[in-house]
């Protein structure tokens, strides 16, 4: 199911939760209020934050992009629920009319938020924040425990030895390398295939995704391609018919 919304967020969510409606993760890109646009205007998070959870699923994540000094502003308006956050290097560099005067930037920040509690799915059951990295390389083979896999955090003495099952290998980092999309639709697009990998590691086949700042479509696309449903929100009539026409043909 596709449901996309041309308006204010802040409304289109009112009437969300009236409507009593669920998603499984919220993964969005706001605006940070640095272009002289008329679509980069900063969302007040303060008043946001609260709206979001009435909509997200307990064990639910929000997550939002960011950079520079948008990123403290984002995580001190909910530090409560901050989870942590990915680094996204990318194949393009910005800021080249300044490179004589500070660094080029690479790189965007992606902050998780969770009213869930991490950790080990035998402890926390259904209560566990969701989170489900895809893609794995299965090996199944027992491991000593040593410094050099843990740094013994097992606070074990040296005499003692413990082992584990270590019955996957290949999970994710927090340093993300995606290149950019060949076709720009947004001044600040997302590639489809970094949004795939934040839809499958936060939601199952089937859940719901929400984008309340959805610009030219791309999570939308990440969905379809995914089978998850999706509610976008976009408040630019012009990006709105470009996100709308993209999914479209998804």
């Amino acid at each position: 199911m596709i449901q996309l919304f041309h308006g204010d967020c802040l409304k289109v969510i009112d009437d969300l939760i009236k409507e009593n409606v669920q998603v499984d993760a919220i993964i969005t890109d706001p605006p940070y209020g640095i272009i002289a646009s008329k679509w980069d205007k900063v969302v007040n998070f303060k008043k946001l934050i609260p709206k979001l959870y009435q909509l997200l699923s307990p064990i639910g994540s929000v997550i939002l992009f960011s950079s520079g000094a948008f990123t403290p502003r984002i995580m001190l308006a909910d530090l409560e629920h901050y989870k942590y956050k990915y680094v996204w290097v990318k194949n393009t560099k910005g800021l080249f009319v300044h490179a004589k005067n500070r660094p080029m930037t690479q790189h965007e920040d992606i902050l998780v938020f969770s009213q869930a509690p991490m950790g080990h799915k035998n402890l926390l059951k259904n209560k566990r924040m969701f989170y489900t990295p895809r893609h794995l390389t299965e090996v199944n083979k027992i491991q000593k425990a040593g410094k050099n896999q843990f740094g013994n955090v097992l606070g074990i003495r040296p005499s003692q030895k413990a082992y584990f099952k270590k019955t996957h290998t290949g999970y994710p980092t927090d340093v993300l390398f995606y290149n950019k999309d060949n076709t720009n639709y947004h001044p600040t697009q997302k590639p489809v295939a970094l949004l795939e990998f934040l839809v499958e590691t936060y939601t199952d086949e089937g859940g719901t995704v929400l984008d309340f700042t959805m610009g030219s479509g791309s999570t939308g696309v990440a969905c379809k391609n995914l089978n998850r449903n999706f509610i976008g929100i976009e408040l630019d009539e012009e990006y709105y018919k470009i996100a709308k026409d993209r999914i479209d043909n998804a």
